[in-house]
């Protein structure tokens, strides 16, 4: 998986895939930047492209019964750092954590279908 993002203005980007289909149990949301390799999540560049020093892997699980299945970015940005946990059980949760600041973020959701 590769992203490329445009911004208008230098900006601190937080980037987590949504599973919606997989159980609470093994998590549904997954923060993929930064990460361990990525610890930098100021983006100053008007163009970004990610991953930049890792691997982002898109897997068709194997649970599902279907020809296809839709997964989502959710990308989180602010002018200043925003500390989130690495996963959140369900996707409600997560909403939890960035609605409470909502007056400091902004963010938008990308949905992708992976096909099996």
């Amino acid at each position: 998986l590769k992203i490329e993002i445009g911004i208008t203005k230098p900006m601190y980007m937080n980037i987590f895939q949504l599973l919606p289909y997989q159980d609470p149990k093994n998590y549904q949301a997954f923060k993929l930047f930064p990460n361990e390799r990525e610890t930098n999540s100021f983006l100053k560049s008007t163009k970004t492209k990610l991953p930049i020093n890792a691997k982002y892997e898109v897997f068709f699980p194997e649970e599902i019964n279907k020809k296809s299945v839709d997964e989502y970015l959710l990308f989180i940005a602010s002018n200043e750092k925003m500390n989130f946990l690495n996963e959140y059980t369900t996707i409600e949760d997560l909403k939890s954590a960035y609605l409470r600041v909502t007056n400091r973020v902004k963010y938008q959701f990308k949905a992708y279908r992976i096909m099996k």
